[in-house]
């Protein structure tokens, strides 16, 4: 493999160790693997990361801040909460089937329980704001009054699971059966 140049090598770096979680489990994961599929040194890995836990957590950390300013970008080209719920579930939705290797190996690193908590306090910051919205919509009578960690698990299951079964047998999702899920979901969570 050849060497990648200096402002490509971070990427490749985070490329890698994703793809080794993914095709090894975390157990399977070390620097000098990490390293080899990256086509640089371990001394590199070094430079920007400062052990491999650190790159574990800093790739997650990084997947998961796209993936929720995916949704919130979403969020904010709606100008009513049925809008900016919808848009956020299809956007999530997208992101995975987009980046559906970053989807499986935050999965895999969030499932492990491998975030420190400065790093954890960072995504809990995230989920604060997703919920926000989701706040708003019972205000406004969108939802059904009941709680934010319900809702949202209600709301965000079906999709993250129709997206983990895309991204692991590599197939799309039909768009009918997708705003079919949506409209069953949504049926459950907004106001009578």
């Amino acid at each position: 493999m050849a060497r990648p140049k200096d402002d490509e090598k971070r990427q490749a770096i985070r490329d890698a160790v994703i793809a080794v979680v993914i095709e090894g489990g975390l157990a399977n994961v070390s620097i000098s693997k990490i390293a080899k599929r990256a086509g640089v040194s371990a001394g590199t890995i070094y430079l920007y990361f400062s052990n491999k836990e650190d790159l574990l957590q800093q790739t997650y950390l990084d997947i998961k801040t796209d993936w929720f300013d995916a949704m919130f970008e979403a969020a904010n080209s709606g100008e009513d909460s049925a809008t900016k719920i919808r848009n956020m579930w299809f956007a999530l939705f997208d992101f995975v089937v987009a980046r559906p290797n970053e989807f499986l190996f935050s999965e895999t690193v969030g499932a492990a329980h491998l975030i420190d908590t400065a790093n954890e306090a960072s995504i809990s910051k995230k989920i604060r704001k997703l919920e926000g919205v989701m706040t708003n919509a019972i205000k406004d009578g969108t939802l059904a009054k009941a709680p934010v960690a319900s809702i949202q698990a209600v709301l965000m299951a079906p999709a993250v699971q129709l997206a983990k079964t895309a991204a692991r047998d590599k197939k799309k999702v039909k768009p009918a059966l997708l705003r079919e899920t949506f409209d069953i979901v949504w049926r459950g969570l907004a106001a009578s």
